[in-house]
């Protein structure tokens, strides 16, 4: 029942639909912008409220990681993905709101169910570890608003590469 009232739920959000079974349902590439204007407003608002209540003990966590992060060219793909994914899910839950973690879930959902083929290059991957030192530097420093804006322009540089590299498909 549990499983059955799960898959009701996530049919009812249009992430799946039942045919002959349940199937998972592809997110139109079309919808690239208005998924990263969501993570703008999601990530970058969830960021300034995470840097008027993080603690020492968050930075310290998130500095470990963004340490960890620095070492991309010593990890896999998947393992890098993992501590990013980790990072910023950490700002949303430090942001103390619950329904801005189920927004910034759905919204991840549907860009990884995109499935784009975009590889970031080593440049591309030091841009972003740069730009999560800024984040951890305002938020350790509890400055809302640089906070909110470094989280905001570390989407957007996110965004501008996914759209250059399916721009060359």
């Amino acid at each position: 029942t549990p499983v059955r009232e799960a898959l009701l739920r996530l049919q009812g959000e249009g992430l799946v639909s039942r045919e002959k079974g349940w199937v998972v349902e592809s997110t139109d590439p079309s919808n690239m912008d208005a998924i990263f204007e969501s993570r703008i407003a999601i990530e970058g608002y969830a960021t300034r409220l995470a840097a008027t209540r993080v603690t020492d003990a968050d930075i310290t966590e998130l500095a470990a990681l963004v340490d960890e992060m620095a070492r991309f060219e010593q990890m896999n793909r998947a393992q890098l993905n993992q501590l990013n994914r980790t990072f910023h899910r950490r700002i949303i839950e430090m942001a103390g709101n619950p329904f801005f973690l189920e927004m910034h879930e759905k919204t991840l959902f549907y860009y990884w169910n995109m499935r784009l083929p975009v590889i970031f290059t080593k440049d591309q991957t030091q841009e972003a570890n740069d730009q999560h030192k800024v984040i951890l530097s305002a938020l350790a420093e509890h400055r809302a608003d640089a906070a909110e804006e470094a989280a905001r322009e570390h989407v957007r540089t996110t965004h501008r590469i996914v759209k250059d590299a399916l721009e060359g498909f």
